[in-house]
């Protein structure tokens, strides 16, 4: 009986891991990401670059939301209620360099702890 029990929480609280999409440490949250696109061209003439996160969209202060320190143009929910945040396609180009940049997107949630997830994204001219 004792072990049931042990395995009804064990499960429950990985279960309110995955329905939150992120484990926390000292420094707030730890969200997995989606960078796109995951090359980035220098000298394309693209527009967005668009980063879902395994956070839901309710409970983030979207005006926070930031990828390398650049301030999201939009944030919006997924089909899923997760958050989905786009960059300014340039302000991104003027930040990064080739081969490869580290992109890290941080904001708050509304009830103001940090969050925060990082991708690798090729970089070409």
């Amino acid at each position: 009986m004792k072990s049931v029990i042990v395995s009804v929480a064990v499960f429950a609280v990985v279960l309110g891991i995955f329905a939150v999409g992120a484990l926390s440490n000292d420094s707030g949250l730890i969200v997995g990401i989606k960078v796109s696109p995951h090359v980035i061209v220098i000298k394309s003439k693209s527009t967005w670059v668009t980063v879902h996160a395994d956070i839901p969209y309710s409970q983030v202060a979207a005006g926070t939301v930031t990828l390398n320190e650049v301030s999201a143009k939009l944030c919006f929910a997924d089909d899923c209620g997760d958050l989905v945040a786009k960059f300014a396609a340039k302000d991104i180009k003027a930040i990064v360099s080739p081969p490869k940049a580290t992109l890290t997107l941080a904001g708050a949630t509304k009830d103001d702890v940090p969050f925060s997830g990082s991708e690798t994204v090729a970089v070409k001219k």
